[in-house]
């Protein structure tokens, strides 16, 4: 279960905006062929049509103690 979704390493788009545009959410499971083959795409390419070049890293996971999703981009 997702309790929360930090997003870090986004310094030009806010982390609302990142946030809209997962399909995985906080209160769900964790499905990670969403996150693999949606989520982290949709990310790099929200990045790409507003003219940065960016990507997430793959330090992305979910600590199974707490369910915090953590999400690391760079531009």
């Amino acid at each position: 279960m997702i309790t929360e979704i930090k997003v870090t390493g986004n310094t030009v788009v806010p982390t609302e905006q990142i946030l809209s545009l997962m399909r995985n959410k906080v209160e769900s499971i964790l499905n990670t062929n969403t996150l693999n083959q949606q989520d982290i795409p949709g990310i790099e390419r929200y990045y790409d049509e507003q003219g940065y070049i960016a990507y997430v890293t793959e330090q992305v996971g979910i600590d199974p103690k707490t369910g915090v999703l953590t999400i690391q981009s760079l531009k």
